[in-house]
């Protein structure tokens, strides 16, 4: 039952990493859990968690709503004016760099 459950858990991972890398923002896994970088402008208020899918971010306020295609470019991965570092992962505990 374990290699079974450690097995899933290595192909969800891998499925993660697969859609949200695309060379340009920062994905990576650490003991099957994907992060993920960025820029923010706020636009949208605080968020729970989200992910890159190529140059598009998805992101949801809150653990129970479903992800939303950011469709105004609030979410980058180049810094630029008014926008702000963050940092997170998909379980939903992010950091943002005020700088």
């Amino acid at each position: 039952m374990k290699k079974i459950a450690l097995t899933i858990s290595a192909i969800a991972a891998a499925a993660v990493l697969s859609a949200c890398a695309d060379g340009r923002g920062r994905v990576y896994a650490s003991g099957g859990t994907a992060y993920y970088d960025g820029y923010y402008d706020n636009h949208y208020g605080p968020f729970y968690d989200g992910y890159w899918s190529g140059a598009t971010f998805y992101y949801r306020d809150h653990p129970s709503h479903e992800f939303r295609r950011d469709e105004g470019g609030h979410f980058r991965h180049e810094n630029t004016s008014g926008f702000h570092h963050f940092h997170g992962r998909l379980n939903g505990q992010h950091r943002h760099d005020e700088h």
